[in-house]
This record gives structure tokens, sequence and C-alpha cells, in this order.
């Protein structure tokens, strides 16, 4: 996958997550504080912290593009904790 294309698949998700953060609280609001696994704009797990999520997503994703986002009731305003891959050559 070329760099645009991965690029853009992780944009897409960051988007789909921003749209759809305030649905995923409420249904959701046992996992706020949590790192959501995304592919494909979708949730595929919750997971408790940082290592988990990026362990599981290497796992069930290769060298396929995912995304991590840290599901918050509040954003901080410096987004420290917004977490997302990006590509680095």
């Amino acid at each position: 996958m070329t760099k645009d294309k991965y690029q853009e698949e992780v944009d897409k998700n960051y988007e789909w997550f921003k749209k759809n953060k305030e649905k995923l609280i409420k249904e959701n609001p046992d996992k706020i504080g949590y790192y959501a696994l995304l592919k494909s704009q979708n949730i595929v797990n919750f997971y408790e912290t940082y290592k988990e999520v990026s362990i599981e997503g290497h796992k069930k994703f290769h060298d396929q593009p995912f995304s991590i986002q840290k599901l918050l009731a509040k954003e901080k305003l410096n987004n420290t904790e917004l977490v997302g891959l990006k590509w680095e050559e």
C-alpha cells in the first residue's frame, strides 16, 4: 500500500471516529478512557492500554492500515490524548 493510500485510510478512520464519538460514548460509557482499534471506519474492539491495542492491531492487520483513538468524554486542549498512526519513512 502506498503512503498516500495508507494515510488516506488513517484519515478516514479519524474523521469517522470524530463524527461518531458522542454515539460511541453513549453506547460504551464503560469504555471511556479506553483505546479503540479502528479498521475501515469501524470499531474492532476497545483496549485498556495503548500497548494492548497496538499489539492487537499489528497481529490482526500486519502491514494494513489501522488506527488507534482514545475514547474521551472531553478532549484536552492540546490534543495530547489523541492517538493515531502516521506514515513515517
